[in-house]
Parts: structure tokens; sequence; C-alpha cells
């Protein structure tokens, strides 16, 4: 994990000094938000394996879908984290049974029924 640290490290390093950034652990590269993940157990690789790849220009990038963001975001399960997951399952197009499935290939069910019940009743 530390060599994983050190590389994101070098990278908003760069970036900084490149661009005007601030000290956030999110960059914005042709004004969209980045962030980089490092795949440090198996449900954060299982989601980079099965990122999706969008074309931005002619760049492609692999972009982690936003059932897995909300199942990392849940297994986490910090302050800032629990507030992706609200803002993931108001604003963003969650397919309830991928998201499902992710959560009960990991052990994560029961967490998000009890998630769901104390922070995202509706």
């Amino acid at each position: 994990m530390t060599g994983c640290r050190r590389i994101r490290g070098r990278v908003y390093t760069f970036h900084k000094k490149v661009e005007s950034v601030d000290a956030t652990p999110n960059l914005t590269i042709e004004g969209f938000p980045v962030q980089f993940i490092p795949a440090t157990n198996d449900l954060v690789r299982e989601a980079v394996e099965n990122a999706a790849t969008l074309k931005y220009r002619d760049v492609e990038a692999k972009v982690v879908t936003a059932e897995y963001l909300a199942a990392i975001a849940l297994q986490t399960g910090r302050a800032k984290d629990r507030e992706r997951v609200i803002r993931l399952l108001d604003e963003a197009v969650i397919d309830r049974t991928v998201l499902g499935k992710i959560l009960g290939s990991f052990g994560l069910t029961d967490k998000f029924k009890k998630f769901e019940k104390q922070f995202h009743e509706e």
C-alpha cells in the first residue's frame, strides 16, 4: 500500500505543479473530477477489473461504475464515505440489481440495509 500512496502522491504533486489545484484527494482534469483509488482489497480490484472504458477526445480512461463506488464507500464506512453513498443513491443512475449482487459478493448486504434504514429512508 505504501507504493500505491507514493505513486498517487507523485501524480498529485505533478498535477499541482502543472495546474493550480487544492490539496483535496480529487483532481480536476479537463473539467472532470478525477480520483485515483489504489486497488487494496478484493472489492476495489474487482471494481477496477469491471470498470467501464470511456473515451474523451482521443483519450480512453477506465471509470469505476456507480454501483462499485457505492459499495466501496459503504465498505470503507467513514462519514465522508456515507455522504458519498447518499449522493450516489440520490444523484447517480444506480442499477439496484447490480449493486445487490456486488454487496452480496462482499458480505455488505446487511450493512447496506442498516445504512438505508439509518441514513437513506425515502
